[in-house]
């Protein structure tokens, strides 16, 4: 890797003595909550006890374990460069989560609770067979190496450098060591009750940023005299220069939202870990407020970063033919550390960073923890299904770092794809997500959908996404495939993110329709096997007769 060297920190490290301080002792704080759940769980003699904190978690502690796994270096460092980059279209992503936060407590809990599952993957077996389990839980790694791993730890790098001057092997091995440590310490258990202490020092920390950025831009009125490009401040923009086009928000990021808060391992496992079903409602709700602030707290500091720091961003303003103004910056990531290194006074300067790492542990320990659950529980479990509870956490600590080791690897290729954080998170999950929601949707509210029009479904949408994200990578980022002389190669690689996420998207879900219809539809022995597994057969618990399958076709 040598990222640190192709890019320069954009400023220099301002820390004082007390910036230090706090944060060295938010770390030993964070360490010592690891070490104080590894010395009172017992012997860790459930599996349940450290992948699902023995389901007894509190609907306050499931709401910020949402919210701080939710809230990580994507939203700290990509939605403040978002913002400075192309201003408040991004904010749709986070604005939009309340409202999945609402479908996955009245809609997809009920029946994860329901069926007892560790892991999202078991719930697919039971409705389906073992196939689609072993096929989820293999592309969930994936997801994690390409997108929660590797950004977190580009993440780090960029806050660690700036703020801290630090070189980016200490940066990574620091967030990777202490994270990993409290997380393997400790399991879910240490996990969730830290993010109650991350979320309330994060609300703290980018709350003094977004009041002290504002302050000196002159407050809202003032930053829109400041920036020049006036289409920044529309949350619907139908312009060539934004990521976020209309059609694009409206049709294709559900399926990245959906499947971000509904049928992904790291949030739902926090559902999961709830004492029963009216506390996981509860903390979805909580949860479903707070994601109402991101916005707010990270965008807007990113716009004023924009206009305070416009050298240090390298941005720049160029007219547009029949009025206007273009901005763009060329490091719009840096927005949020050059705020925190540039315009805090001292101890503040330490308080928010403190905020900032709490993020990207959060995210990070998230990711571990369902890293560990996922290979455990859906691929080692089914190949030694006789081994101890012991040997499951061992086996889990060990397939994580593996992991984590192959996701270092991946960090220069974000760089090649000359993205934003923000963009190459959305960029990365369009590839992944929607056949994965469209699979998880349809098979609650579709009886008929069967294994073979999941398989087929999702296998061709993800095998159409993955050629893309490749082909994208091989030629030096999207942007630059997009001006093959190739009319195909533009066609494929030149659409916007978001449109290609809904085209995947719903051609997945027709095929999976059409798939199910054609190899088997419903029949008493399917319906058999889906009883109290969809939104129709959800109230019957007897076995079926021909009057159940008549109501399922209805």
């Amino acid at each position: 890797l040598h990222l640190a060297k192709e890019r320069e920190s954009p400023s220099l490290s301002k820390m004082h003595a007390v910036d230090h301080v706090l944060v060295v002792s938010y770390i030993l704080l964070i360490v010592g909550i690891g070490v104080w759940f590894a010395r009172h769980r017992g012997e860790q003699s459930s599996a349940q006890d450290y992948f699902l904190a023995s389901k007894r978690t509190h609907w306050f502690v499931v709401g910020c374990s949402f919210f701080a796994s939710n809230i990580g270096s994507d939203s700290i460092i990509g939605l403040s460069g978002a913002g400075a980059g192309f201003g408040l279209a991004a904010s749709i992503f986070d604005w939009g989560s309340a409202w999945f936060f609402v479908l996955l407590g009245w809609i997809f809990i009920p029946f994860y609770h329901k069926t007892r599952i560790f892991t999202l993957p078991q719930y697919l077996e039971l409705r389906f067979d073992g196939r689609l389990r072993a096929y989820l839980s293999a592309l969930s790694l994936l997801g994690m190496v390409l997108v929660a791993y590797a950004l977190t730890i580009y993440s780090a790098v960029i806050v660690l450098r700036t703020v801290l001057d630090w070189a980016m092997w200490p940066s990574i091995v620091a967030i990777v060591v202490v994270t990993a440590f409290y997380t393997f310490s400790g399991g879910l258990k240490a996990v969730v009750y830290t993010e109650v202490l991350q979320t309330v020092l994060l609300l703290i920390g980018t709350t003094i940023t977004c009041a002290t950025a504002l302050s000196s831009v002159g407050g809202i009125s003032g930053l829109q005299e400041r920036l020049a490009d006036k289409r920044m401040f529309h949350l619907l923009r139908t312009d060539p220069d934004t990521p976020y086009p209309v059609a694009g928000i409206f049709l294709g990021a559900p399926w990245l939202i959906g499947w971000y808060h509904c049928c992904n391992q790291d949030m739902v496992q926090r559902g999961l870990s709830a004492r029963d079903e009216d506390h996981a409602k509860a903390g979805c709700v909580m949860a479903g407020w707070l994601k109402l602030l991101p916005p707010l707290l990270f965008c807007l500091p990113g716009m004023a970063a924009h206009a305070l720091y416009p050298a240090e961003l390298g941005c720049a303003d160029e007219p547009l033919e029949g009025g206007g103004v273009r901005s763009t910056c060329e490091h719009p990531d840096y927005a949020f550390p050059v705020l925190v290194n540039q315009h805090l006074p001292a101890g503040a300067r330490g308080l928010v960073l403190a905020a900032v790492l709490a993020a990207m542990m959060s995210t990070l320990a998230s990711a571990f923890n369902s890293s560990a659950t996922l290979f455990t529980m859906d691929l080692y479990a089914r190949a030694r299904p006789q081994a101890s509870p012991g040997e499951y956490v061992r086996v889990g600590r060990l397939a994580t770092m593996g992991l984590a080791v192959v996701s270092m690897l991946w960090v220069p290729m974000i760089e090649r794809l000359g993205e934003s954080v923000y963009v190459y998170t959305q960029m990365a999950n369009a590839v992944l997500a929607p056949p994965v929601f469209a699979l998880f949707l349809l098979s609650l509210l579709v009886p008929s959908l069967n294994a073979a029009g999941g398989l087929l479904g999702m296998g061709l949408g993800h095998f159409v996404g993955l050629l893309r994200l490749t082909m994208c990578v091989l030629r030096g980022g999207c942007a630059v495939a997009a001006m093959s002389p190739n009319p195909l190669v533009r066609a494929f690689l030149g659409s916007n993110f978001l449109h290609f996420a809904a085209f995947e998207g719903f051609v997945s879900a027709a095929l999976m329709v059409v798939v199910s219809r054609c190899t088997g539809g419903l029949s008493l022995s399917h319906l058999e096997r889906v009883r109290g597994l969809t939104w129709k057969t959800r109230h019957v618990t007897r076995p079926v007769g021909m009057s159940e399958l008549v109501d399922a076709l209805g």
